[in-house]
């Protein structure tokens, strides 16, 4: 595969992560502006989608009362709702008591009489709202929304579909952190910007997006909204998805679903591939050997 030798890279930080930029075949200059302009972008999804902000005052939000919100914040909440009715209730965005009340504790010390766990449990299943346009309507409060789950993902999405319409820029590789990144065009004339998942695997990746999710006391969004329970598997899902938000969506499901159940999300849509921990390989999936 031929590659051209210079590809421009640029960093930032929001969300609670790194943002890496990489374009192919483009001027430096004219990269730069493009690294600025979605870093720009980055700073004001933070406001508007980060933990602070519009965050604390929709969970603030009485019942009964409506609040206005941006549109990145409503554009997550269309997304988050659709994967709520498609995983059964499994991810659920409201569940930020409970995302709260994991993070440090290890699954196996689950205990079902823990009056905290008890009521961050009783208060979500109980919180009901509904979004009309861009106001959102506490029906019944008591949840809290933590976006966290995909939030890299959506604005890794902005990102590439800003460097497309707004910049013309064809060839990028957008990531955040190691957990999610959305491939353009590839460099040169290459099938794919090369992703490595560790000896001898890799994937080209291409016009798609992948993302993986992994298991461990970090990672406090690992909890099945059904029963409000931290998921105790190990290892590591990756999945493949027409957009980030989808892919990391995706990769949370395979962890946290039986393999019955992600299996059936993953292969109802054509674009969707998933590799569970345990090596299995569903969907629209390409692994070639380094």
């Amino acid at each position: 595969m031929s590659e051209p030798s210079q590809i421009n890279t640029f960093s930032h930080q929001a969300l609670g992560t790194t943002f890496w930029l990489r374009f192919a075949e483009e001027d430096l200059n004219f990269t730069q502006r493009a690294a600025e302009s979605a870093f720009y972008l980055l700073d004001e999804l933070e406001r508007e989608i980060g933990a602070s902000g519009q965050m604390e005052l929709a969970n603030a939000l009485p019942s009964g009362e409506v609040i206005s919100v941006s549109q990145s914040f409503a554009d997550l909440w269309k997304a988050s709702e659709a994967f709520r009715v498609e995983s059964q209730g499994a991810f659920d965005v409201r569940a930020g008591r409970l995302f709260k009340y994991w993070a440090g504790r290890a699954p196996n010390s689950f205990n079902p009489d823990d009056t905290e766990w008890a009521a961050a449990f009783d208060d979500f299943k109980a919180s009901e709202y509904r979004m009309d346009g861009q106001e959102l309507h506490a029906i019944k409060a008591g949840a809290a929304f933590d976006f966290n789950a995909i939030s890299s993902g959506y604005a890794v999405d902005r990102i590439t579909e800003m460097l497309e319409s707004t910049w013309g820029i064809h060839r990028a590789l957008v990531m955040a952190g190691s957990s999610v990144a959305r491939a353009l065009d590839p460099p040169g004339e290459g099938t794919g910007w090369r992703m490595a998942l560790g000896p001898p695997a890799e994937w080209l990746l291409c016009r798609s997006a992948l993302a993986s999710t992994r298991t461990g006391l970090n990672n406090s969004t690992l909890i099945d909204a059904r029963n409000g329970v931290a998921v105790a598997g190990e290892g590591v899902v990756r999945a493949l998805a027409s957009t980030a938000r989808e892919a990391q969506y995706l990769s949370m499901m395979g962890m946290i679903l039986s393999e019955t159940e992600a299996v059936r999300i993953a292969t109802d849509n054509g674009q969707r591939g998933l590799w569970l921990s345990n090596d299995r390989r569903h969907g629209a999936l390409i692994v070639r050997s380094a």
